[in-house]
């Protein structure tokens, strides 16, 4: 049953990516890599998990976040699997409500926190200081 549930997420990110209209279905980019490798998440998890701070990102900065989407290719991959597999609402606006997803996706509420940093460290590295910082103050 569990590698049953593996497989039937693993088709429905690769299903989501193809519909979200995302040029290439690597995996290997810096974000997920830094996730799975620093938390020991699988890459759907890494996907959904950071899909759903984004989202709290996106709904605590609004217009805001504009500068941060730039920094995440295939941002709607992400949203799509927080969303999809996760049970994300659109409105999803806490660290709280992004512990439920995760916990959807299969990863303790508590990897939250942890996550934080690695999304924040993306961002500085991909954007600069400034963006690390803008996406930090939003995940608070």
């Amino acid at each position: 049953m569990k590698n049953r549930m593996k497989f039937t997420l693993i088709i429905l990110t690769l299903v989501l990516l193809l519909f979200a209209g995302c040029s290439s279905l690597d995996f290997s980019n810096n974000l997920i890599d830094m996730a799975t490798s620093q938390l020991g998440i699988n890459e759907t998890q890494a996907l959904g998990g950071a899909g759903a701070l984004l989202m709290v990102a996106k709904n605590t900065l609004g217009d805001s976040f504009d500068s941060i989407a730039k920094l995440v290719p295939g941002l709607d991959s992400y949203t799509n699997i927080a969303k999809v597999v996760g049970g994300a609402s659109e409105n999803i606006g806490s660290l709280k409500e992004a512990g439920s997803v995760f916990e959807n996706l299969g990863i303790d509420a508590g990897l939250v926190d942890q996550f934080v940093p690695v999304l924040t460290n993306y961002a500085s590295a991909a954007g600069g200081a400034a963006s690390g910082e803008l996406l930090a103050g939003a995940l608070k």
